[in-house]
């Protein structure tokens, strides 16, 4: 090739390559002959040789019209070799996967004497895909104007429809959306409730909405439409303005408004429920407070009676009648709130273990004590022997069932019989569940049918004139009937008036464990042998005085403020009182410890929950216990979460109020006393203790306005000997307490030594007289083990090491000789070392021990 043919050749493959399409040339054995540089930038492939290699490999299998790709692509060159032109669309695949979608035009040309044939190849993707995107997206637009749950109507200016979607022909009852389209203006109402001025159809009067919304853009409204069957739909209407092929139309969206309506119907009925139970649940917490605070007042002030021995037996009787009708305005008040938090949803049911045969024995024992006493009736128990020992269930909502059945027939029966059966019923296909079974049965009054198929109903009471002696709101059979069904049990009722009544519950319950009653056990339980038996027990207490003790009460109304510290009074505790959760907060701010807070819960301007949290922002961790009088369910438990430690509820029970006095002040500062003391060790502590606390009282004097300087050195000594004698008897908590004494008195802290001292002091006598108790009552006043030999050696010890400043080999060996029971004289040697020791006066002591060596 001569220069000049190169130079052509050169500008026609630059051209080529330079062309903006793929171009292939194939020989007539269909192979490629030749390629442009397009062709490796479509395929993205590093060479034209990599092209011709792998040609066949750039074609899916087949091609979207099912055809095998490498055989319609051989067809496609063929076919140009013989008709000379040819244009074909086809899908390519390149190396990593991508599909190309391409057109090719295939021409037939002579070149050398030979024809061959030249593909030019144009990447169609992007309009393949746009296509793709717009049939899609009419497909989707299509899908979801039909799923749209509102109904959709195309119409035009002159109220014919021209497209609607799948909810408007379902809203309206049409069969398809032919017919929907056909009869469009029938879905309007001649008369429309909710049409003012305008409406849908016609405009004589006024504009239609179709031609405010045309003139407007857009309309929102209210409008009842009908179904093909005549039947009304209150719908929201929205009319949007649209432009449709050069064409002002509307569409109209129409959503059904009865679900709503219904809804809201339903929502308004159950605020007006729920607001009915509030205003009940908030009257009963107020009633329940407003009452029981008179009532906490005269529970407490007849206690507080009936705990002194001076009065008559006439008044002791007056006083035992205001207790117990208290008692039982309690009862009635519990009975009110019961039903309330039944009604309200707030009563639960807590599945546990219990003792079967202590649910029977206690609800027999409640029920003989306070009903039964004072009447000629006899009571018999049936109990089957294969009774479960232990049955998973809520044993206090049983209790109650129990007491209400049983308290009604003790009640109405003045004399005669009252039988109480326990069975149990097992359940086919379930090894565990049981239904339990009780029966009580009276010869008492009875009822009629109609009496009887109200006795489930809230307030029910019958023949009043009779048994306008007996008290009670009539308000248990109803509870009891309503905590039968929250267990999923039934209740049954027969009864013949003059005659007697029958009540029978089955509540399913489920075993706990194989173990039942047995024959032994259930005969006990029928003979009454109940003492060894029961396993809760009337909790009794004696009244443990605790003078170390200071407490707070906190109470807006005086005659609680009398109440509390009269009930306090045995305790011989420090009471202090105040009338507001404000002043409480001032006392304690102003530096007042107190071991324990009561704290009422409801007053005025600050309420207990308000003071608490207050007393907590201030880093106040001391107990605090709410006494309150409403006893709603969940108020424990919210007065736990809001910063108060216990809860005791009016009228105050004594049971309650010792078990925290013991929690919070008994066992915070009784010393335990260790039972492996020596009797010489005892003796001796005894006779060190009782003159170091008439000292300690003296010294506190001394040191309550003032400092006195020999008082705070006789209190340091005093403090100091403590300190030790307390690690001997193994009262390490009381020791330490001891030693911060000890350095308060060096220090001169007299805040400390007038808040701590007084608590000390009481503990300290707590022990001696814990001691002295132990010990038979005797201090061992000749009991001494003098060692003169043992004394001598101690005393040479202590003396060389305080030669040569060796404090702690002399307090050892001085505690050596204190484990000893000596003499008094003997032991004030020692006292007396001890104090030069404390201010590392060695001299001093040497010469002190040298007198008696």
């Amino acid at each position: 090739m001569n220069f000049e043919a190169r130079k052509i050749y050169e500008r026609m493959q630059l051209m080529l390559d330079a062309a903006p399409m793929a171009i292939s040339f194939f020989n007539k054995d269909l192979d490629i002959i030749q390629c442009n540089q397009e062709v490796v930038k479509m395929f993205c492939l590093t060479s034209k040789e990599d092209y011709i290699n792998k040609l066949y490999q750039l074609m899916p299998p087949y091609q979207p019209d099912g055809t095998i790709s490498k055989k319609a692509f051989k067809e496609m060159i063929s076919q140009a070799f013989s008709k000379r032109y040819t244009l074909q669309k086809f899908v390519y695949q390149r190396m990593d996967g991508v599909i190309i979608h391409t057109e090719t035009t295939f021409v037939r040309v002579r070149h050398e004497g030979e024809n061959i044939v030249i593909g030019y190849t144009q990447d169609q993707s992007d309009k393949y895909q746009a296509q793709g995107r717009e049939q899609e997206a009419i497909a989707t637009s299509k899908l979801m104007l039909d799923a749209m749950p509102l109904a959709c109507f195309l119409v035009r200016k002159d109220f014919k429809a021209l497209d609607c979607n799948e909810a408007a022909v379902t809203l309206f009852g049409f069969a398809n959306k032919k017919e929907a389209l056909e009869r469009y203006r029938e879905i309007y109402p001649k008369t429309n409730p909710n049409a003012n001025k305008a409406n849908f159809v016609s405009s004589v009067k006024s504009p239609s909405y179709l031609e405010i919304t045309l003139e407007s853009g857009y309309s929102n409204f209210e409008y009842t439409h009908q179904c093909v069957d005549g039947s009304l739909i209150p719908c929201e209407v929205t009319l949007v303005r649209l432009d449709f092929h050069g064409e002002s139309v509307v569409a109209a969206y129409l959503k059904d408004l009865r679900p709503i309506k219904d809804m809201a119907a339903k929502v308004k009925y159950f605020e007006v429920i729920e607001e009915e139970n509030r205003t009940k649940t908030q009257f009963l917490a107020r009633m329940s407070h407003e009452i029981r605070t008179p009532v906490s007042v005269i529970a407490g002030t007849s206690a507080v009676e009936l705990r002194k021995t001076t009065h008559s037996s006439e008044t002791r009787e007056a006083f035992l009648q205001i207790q117990r009708s208290s008692e039982l305005l309690t009862s009635i008040i519990d009975d009110i709130l019961d039903l309330s938090k039944v009604a309200a949803g707030k009563m639960k049911i807590i599945n546990k273990p219990y003792d079967t045969a202590s649910l029977i024995v206690d609800s027999l024992q409640f029920n003989r004590l306070n009903f039964g006493s004072n009447k000629n009736i006899a009571l018999l128990l049936d109990v089957d022997e294969h009774l479960p020992t232990n049955i998973i269930g809520d044993e206090l909502r049983i209790k109650q069932i129990l007491n209400n059945i049983l308290s009604n027939a003790f009640k109405y029966t003045e004399e005669g019989t009252i039988a109480l059966s326990f069975k149990i019923e097992t359940i086919s296909d379930y090894n565990d569940k049981i239904y339990l079974d009780i029966n009580v049965s009276d010869t008492g009054q009875g009822m009629t049918q109609d009496q009887v198929d109200c006795l489930f109903t809230e307030y029910s009471r019958f023949n009043e004139e009779e048994n306008r002696h007996i008290v009670g709101t009539g308000l248990g059979m109803s509870i009891t009937y309503q905590l039968v069904n929250m267990m999923d049990g039934e209740i049954t009722a027969t009864s013949k008036l003059g005659e007697g009544t029958i009540v029978s519950v089955r509540i399913p319950q489920l075993k706990h464990g194989d173990q039942v009653l047995g024959e032994e056990l259930t005969q006990k339980l029928k003979n009454y042998e109940i003492d060894e038996l029961t396993t809760v027990k009337k909790e009794s207490f004696t009244y443990e005085a605790m003078p170390y003790g200071k407490v707070l009460v906190v109470d807006d109304l005086t005659s609680n403020l009398y109440v509390a510290k009269n009930l306090l009074k045995p305790y011989e505790l420090t009471v202090d009182t105040t009338s507001s959760g404000q002043s409480a907060i001032d006392m304690i701010k102003s530096g007042n410890v107190y071991d324990i807070v009561f704290m009422d819960h409801m007053m005025p301007d600050m309420d207990g929950m308000d003071a608490v949290r207050h007393l907590r922002n201030l880093g106040y961790n001391h107990p605090i216990v709410a006494l309150t009088a409403n006893a709603i369910l969940g108020q424990e438990e919210l007065l736990l979460k809001n910063g108060f430690d216990d809860f005791i509820s009016k009228p105050i029970e004594l049971s309650r109020l010792n078990g925290c006095l013991v929690k919070f002040i008994r066992d915070k500062y009784s010393p335990k006393i260790s039972q492996n003391l020596s009797a010489g060790l005892t003796n001796s502590f005894i006779r060190d203790a009782q003159p170091a606390i008439t000292t300690l009282k003296l010294c506190l004097d001394k040191l309550s306005n003032e400092t006195d300087d020999e008082a705070l050195k006789s209190y340091i000594i005093t403090t100091h000997g403590m300190k030790s004698a307390l690690i001997y008897i193994e009262q390490q908590a009381l020791s330490k307490e001891a030693d911060i004494l000890e350095e308060a008195g060096k220090e001169k802290n007299l805040d400390v030594i007038k808040e701590k001292t007084q608590p000390f002091i009481d503990r300290l006598t707590y022990v001696v007289e814990a001691l002295i108790e132990s010990s038979g009552g005797a201090c061992g006043e000749d009991t001494y083990d003098e060692d003169p030999i043992f004394l001598y050696r101690q005393l040479k010890i202590i003396c060389e090491a305080c030669k040569n400043y060796n404090i702690k080999v002399a307090k050892n060996a001085l505690e050596q000789l204190m484990q000893k029971n000596w003499s008094k004289e003997t032991t004030a040697l020692f006292d007396k070392i001890s104090v030069f020791l404390l201010h590392s006066e060695f001299e001093e002591a040497i010469e002190y021990i040298q007198t008696f060596l």
